[in-house]
């Protein structure tokens, strides 16, 4: 009977994995950056319609902790190098870090909208809505009546007409 030795993944195995970790965590950092651009362009310029993507409010936990990731096995399987403790640490505080704000920054961020769109006598205009099958990537829309909310159903179904 043979035994046989554990081979451990190759560098261009850990080199395409790091590749798509990095890529993965660009893709979810332009999501965050597309989130708050559109908060900050209702903040800066008063618009008629607040889009909350609750999606978008991933990317930055989920950027900290693809970049520990990518970071771990760029050291550990491309340059060979093995991890002092110091690094362990602080990659598992990355990811500890980017799991916190995944769960925690989609929450406060719908909750703190609301309440602001409620003050301010926004309405929520449900029809607009994009809901896929995960709830957790809806996108939220609060107009300043009805008339600007049926106007936004038009442009939505004119857009999305698979929906």
């Amino acid at each position: 009977m043979k035994i046989e030795e554990d081979k451990s993944p190759s560098s261009t195995y850990f080199l395409c994995v790091t590749i798509a970790l990095l890529t993965l965590s660009i893709w979810v950092i332009i999501m965050f950056v597309m989130f708050c651009y559109h908060l900050m362009d209702h903040f800066l310029n008063d618009t008629s319609v607040i889009m909350l993507n609750r999606g978008g409010a991933f990317g930055l936990g989920g950027f900290i902790g693809l970049i520990s990731l990518a970071v771990g096995g760029g050291i550990v399987g491309v340059l060979g190098q093995p991890l002092t403790e110091k690094i362990k640490n602080i990659l598992a505080y990355g990811m500890v870090i980017g799991i916190a704000t995944m769960l925690l920054l989609p929450i406060i961020s719908s909750i703190a909208i609301s309440v602001y769109a409620d003050n301010k006598g926004y309405i929520s205009c449900e029809d607009a809505e994009y809901k896929p099958s995960w709830p957790i990537y809806r996108i939220i829309y609060y107009t300043k009546d009805d008339a600007t909310c049926i106007e936004l159903v038009e442009e939505v179904e004119r857009d999305r007409p698979f929906l």
